[in-house]
């Protein structure tokens, strides 16, 4: 028998500046496309992750053998967006703000088992799996504010654009959370024939596997 044993954790930081530019229809007349918007996304991320992994074995006696396989991940993402710049069709110098985090639990086990019936002829064997993803957004927010895109004076404040009825684009928060369970079993039987010209190996078995899938999403605008 035998034990394998690993242990990780990283923990890392990220942040860049993404151009994000919009153009509309080539205009053949003008020889040109006119900008629609010019954006600068300043992301932020921070992602941590912590996984642990377990092999062990037994041997019981000298004709079974007994495995269990386990694998942990847990990760959780944190991202803040800045996104400033000016939208040209719609006449205003913005500045979005979007506030997000998300969290993921993955696990994964599996028992096997092999029996040597006959020493060299036949051999039957089982496996039994788990495995168990649980993903979770709790609170994703955002918020437009703009203003005149001809104001001179850089103390003129923004405004916060609540608009009359919910849109998938102004102030609003979105939740999620996503569960999913397999659950496998496999049985397999093998039997070697010999003869004078030929070395064969039958095999057969059964296999079956049940999933379950729920997820829930919820999406609200101010």
């Amino acid at each position: 028998g035998g034990n394998i044993t690993s242990l990780s954790y990283r923990n890392t930081h990220l942040s860049y500046t993404a151009k994000n530019y919009n153009y509309n229809v080539f205009d053949p007349v003008g020889q040109r496309s006119d900008s629609i918007y010019n954006y600068n996304d300043n992301e932020n991320i921070q992602q941590v992750r912590f996984t642990a992994l377990n092999n062990l074995s037994l041997l019981l006696g000298t004709r079974t053998k007994v495995e269990f396989r386990n694998l942990f991940t847990q990760q959780g993402t944190d991202q803040t967006t800045l996104r400033t710049g000016r939208n040209f069709e719609e006449q205003f110098e913005v500045r979005n703000y979007a506030f997000r985090y998300q969290q993921r639990t993955i696990y994964s086990g599996q028992i096997h088992a092999e029996h040597t019936l006959r020493p060299d002829v036949s051999k039957l064997s089982f496996t039994g799996g788990y495995a168990r993803t649980w993903s979770q957004e709790p609170d994703f927010r955002r918020i437009r504010t703009v203003r005149d895109i001809n104001t001179t004076d850089s103390d003129t404040p923004f405004q916060t654009i609540i608009p009359p009825g919910a849109t998938t684009l102004d102030a609003g928060r979105f939740f999620s959370e996503l569960s999913e369970q397999v659950i496998t079993g496999k049985v397999d039987y093998e039997h070697r024939m010999d003869g004078e010209k030929l070395d064969m190996k039958l095999r057969t078995g059964v296999f079956m596997e049940q999933k379950d899938r729920t997820f829930d999403a919820r999406w609200m605008s101010f």
